[in-house]
């Protein structure tokens, strides 16, 4: 895992500046518990955002690494496994990203396993409830976009 890392510190932690991410009320509590500091807003029942400055997810270190890793959540540990809903369709993809030309097909598989725990609502929930500002919702998009995807 030292190895994976690495990897996410020399791409600067693009993922982690594409807003942040979404947690359920278990796993908010997780962090919260583990000492790091409360950076979320409520979307709705058991659903929280994290608030983010430029895009940067609160929990991203100065040193590119992730401060919650031992407590992340799902759509964080699925990562570069990405879904969305498309006519109440859900689709995966594997983001094109450093990590992703590194792990196994066993690890995506994993990764897609933990994708698939998400329900669609939650994922869905979380573009259409997102509580960021416009501008952050723009830059969140710019940045996204320049990931490409391949369908799994």
């Amino acid at each position: 895992m030292d190895d994976f890392l690495k990897i996410c510190q020399q791409c600067k932690a693009k993922c982690c500046k594409i807003g942040g991410t979404d947690f359920s009320e278990e796993e908010m509590k997780k962090v919260i518990d583990a000492g790091h500091p409360d950076f979320f807003v409520k979307i709705d029942e058991d659903h929280y955002e994290t608030k983010c400055n430029d895009g940067v997810c609160p929990y991203l270190g100065k040193d590119e690494a992730c401060t919650i890793h031992e407590v992340r959540p799902k759509l964080c540990r699925r990562w570069p496994v990405y879904s969305s809903v498309e006519a109440e369709e859900r689709k995966n993809y594997l983001v094109d990203c450093p990590l992703a030309r590194v792990l196994s097909q066993d690890i995506i598989l994993n990764m897609v396993k933990i994708n698939e725990d998400i329900s669609s609502e939650f994922v869905s929930a979380s573009i259409e409830n997102s509580q960021l500002s416009e501008a952050e919702k723009d830059i969140v998009e710019e940045r996204f976009s320049e990931f490409a995807l391949s369908k799994i």
